[in-house]
């Protein structure tokens, strides 16, 4: 083999090796670019949601209803205001970063938050696998993120994927005023927590061709003693790293009939009644009874999302979520 042609062989792979270079670098450069502009968008959109973004969260709890966590964020102080139905929030902000990843931006959330306080609860308050998240897609009108890791610290990439989207303008009940705020009991006894006095909470089931189901329940509220009791249990104030998110729940009782009698716990969320099982030994109100509750109306919430007190008279409107944020379930409740 003659030396030029040796030579021309060489020159042909160090070019081939330099093309390669050249589209490695280019296609790195274009990466970079495609991530700021998210990240860029990421900003813009968060900022510019006069009412926040939403996020609806699967629970093992139940098939047609999906949680609500709406979250409102201010872009200058990297803070995120949080709003859930599992319980009332400790009035503190919250704090988010925006990072880049190996191929997409990072929504990240601090410890301390409703994000993760749901993540370390598990698969009955929620389908979350991480409080850090991949930003898939940012539009005017939504964001798509996946969770970071798809289960404990050692598992794979990639968890579930939600679409957030703006929170809808007549959703009151996430506002910061507590207008179903049963711990006042002056304004609740004798209505809602009426001692006595049952009547028919009728559901109305919309993504099932408008099937219908009354249940009679009676709801009052329960003993100081017992309520510190408890809240030893409370599963959102249980882990160390979750402990003054929430604040302390309030738990009433609700008898309904379904075959039998059951006493059930149920606990107060924002503007929301939460079913949400908790164990205190021996004590099936806390736990099978709250089972059998949800399972028999089919939803682990309902938000009051219209309230009116007339003396001794009564009119509740209550709503769970679908995935998109659609109602799938209304409740009335009228006490004359």
């Amino acid at each position: 083999m003659s030396f030029l042609f040796r030579l021309v062989i060489v020159a042909g792979i160090v070019l081939l090796f330099s093309c390669e270079k050249d589209r490695e670098y280019g296609s790195v450069s274009e990466a970079r670019t495609k991530q700021g502009k998210l990240v860029q968008d990421l900003k813009g959109v968060l900022q510019d949601a006069e009412d926040g973004w939403v996020m609806m969260l699967k629970s093992s709890l139940s098939d047609v209803a999906y949680t609500p966590l709406v979250m409102k964020f201010d872009t200058s102080k990297n803070t995120v205001d949080m709003v859930t139905v599992y319980g009332l929030t400790v009035p503190s902000e919250a704090h988010f970063t925006i990072g880049e990843g190996t191929a997409n931006p990072l929504l990240i959330f601090s410890t301390g938050s409703i994000m993760t306080a749901l993540y370390r609860t598990g698969v009955q308050a929620s389908d979350l696998t991480d409080h850090m998240f991949k930003v898939l897609d940012v539009k005017l009108d939504t964001i798509t993120v996946q969770c970071y890791r798809g289960g404990g610290a050692y598992a794979t990439e990639g968890g579930s994927v939600y679409k957030l989207f703006k929170r809808p303008k007549d959703w009151k009940w996430a506002d910061e005023e507590r207008y179903f705020d049963l711990e006042n009991t002056e304004r609740w006894s004798g209505t809602f927590l009426n001692y006595g006095r049952a009547s028919d909470l009728k559901l109305t089931y919309l993504d099932n061709e408008k099937r219908t189901r009354n249940v009679r329940i009676m709801n009052t509220p329960m003993q100081e003693s017992l309520i510190k009791t408890f809240r030893r249990a409370d599963p959102f104030n249980s882990d160390r790293s979750s402990m003054g998110i929430f604040e302390p729940f309030y738990p009433f009782w609700i008898y309904f009939t379904n075959g039998q009698s059951y006493q059930t716990a149920v606990t107060l969320g924002h503007n929301s009644m939460s079913f949400y099982p908790f164990t205190v030994s021996q004590n099936v109100a806390t736990s099978t009874h709250v089972r059998h509750f949800v399972d028999y109306i089919g939803v682990h919430y309902l938000v009051a999302t219209a309230t009116s007190i007339e003396g001794s008279a009564l009119r509740l409107e209550f709503a769970a979520y679908n995935q998109r944020g659609d109602a799938t379930v209304r409740g009335e409740y009228i006490l004359k």
